[in-house]
């Protein structure tokens, strides 16, 4: 079997099994790339092409991003095995580097709500996304989903939609709840039938 025909088949496997779009896009960035670099070759010969590749990937890239690509290759290659179509393929060890992110100090997330003003509608929602953020520790994404009905300020809890279009449950502190319900009051004189929790 030619490479590139084994991963026109993976890819199509990734949709038939219902992966996410951010999924397939991951396997193209990271799988893709790789097929990209051996050429049309058969899938027997892969295991020539690995370490040149990760060789020059380590040049190219940060440690991170390598380890990226390792991931998709790695999926990719296994299926290459399981499916028949190539002998093991060994792939170098490596690891993801350490990337702890550092939250913001308590004075530098005050000074940044001070720069929303409260009296007008912008000002208040900006304010309240920035403090959902804060006390949640949301996604982006998870927090453009959110609608109206997610969120119960009684109990202090939003129904989130995270990775995989798995629902999870998270608390919102005392505080953000106060702001939200300030928002939400005056939400209700711009929104029409808008569902989303946040509007423009």
């Amino acid at each position: 079997m030619r490479l590139s025909r084994a991963y026109d088949l993976f890819v199509q496997e990734q949709r038939i099994n219902q992966h996410t779009d951010a999924t397939l896009e991951f396997y193209k960035y990271s799988a893709g790339k790789f097929v990209d670099y051996c050429g049309d070759v058969s899938c027997d010969t892969v295991q020539e092409m690995v370490p040149d590749y990760f060789e020059g990937l380590r040049e190219k890239v940060k440690p991170v991003s390598v380890h990226t690509y390792w991931r998709g290759i790695r999926t990719f290659c296994r299926w290459l095995h399981s499916e028949g179509y190539a002998t093991p393929i060994k792939l170098p060890s490596i690891r993801c580097p350490e990337t702890a992110v550092r939250p913001l100090p308590a004075p530098k997330i005050s000074q940044l709500l001070r720069h929303f003003k409260p009296d007008s509608f912008t000002g208040l929602r900006n304010q309240a996304i920035v403090r959902l953020f804060y006390d949640t520790g949301i996604r982006l994404k998870e927090l453009s989903q959110l609608d109206l009905g997610n969120v119960d300020l009684e109990e202090g809890l939003a129904l989130v939609q995270g990775k995989g279009k798995k629902e999870r449950w998270v608390p919102i502190g005392r505080k953000t709840r106060k702001m939200l319900w300030r928002y939400i009051k005056q939400r209700a004189r711009y929104s029409g039938a808008e569902q989303a929790l946040f509007i423009t």
